[in-house]
């Protein structure tokens, strides 16, 4: 179980800075906690992201511009796919990295209905994501 356990809890995009997290274990709570290259505390999804994207850069989700190792601020945030005001959670496949420009414009819009492209390209790779999980589930 400890398998699945890992590969559900895991970010769909496999690139800077969302590889760079690794599912630890659930807590006491069953919320999965993470680590991140280059700093093994145990973190919950917001703050795994937020240390691997400090600690090794990353892309925007939107536009694709590359955004150095930085902390989060204005000109780099996080954001969810499906926005908190619209019932998203805080797990980390419903974490992105932003630049400040697309947070902003995309404000509380779902990925789909603020970038048809961005969207798609998420959905495929959280379609994959699902697949491997099923197949986790049947070895």
């Amino acid at each position: 179980m400890a398998k699945l356990e890992a590969i559900v809890a895991a970010h769909p995009i496999n690139r800077k800075p969302y590889h760079c997290i690794r599912f630890a274990r659930l807590s006491s709570h069953r919320k999965p906690l993470y680590t991140v290259t280059g700093d093994e505390r145990e973190l919950g999804a917001l703050s795994a992201l937020k240390a691997a994207f400090e600690l090794h850069g990353g892309h925007c989700f939107h536009c694709r511009k590359w955004l150095a190792p930085q902390k989060l601020s204005q000109a780099a945030n996080r954001d969810h796919i499906h926005p908190k005001s619209d019932g998203g959670e805080d797990y980390l496949h419903n974490l992105v990295i932003t630049c400040g420009t697309c947070n902003r414009s995309k404000a509380a819009k779902n990925i789909v209905d603020f970038q048809v492209e961005r969207g798609k390209d998420y959905l495929k790779a959280l379609d994959a994501h699902i697949a491997r999980c099923i197949e986790a589930m049947t070895d």
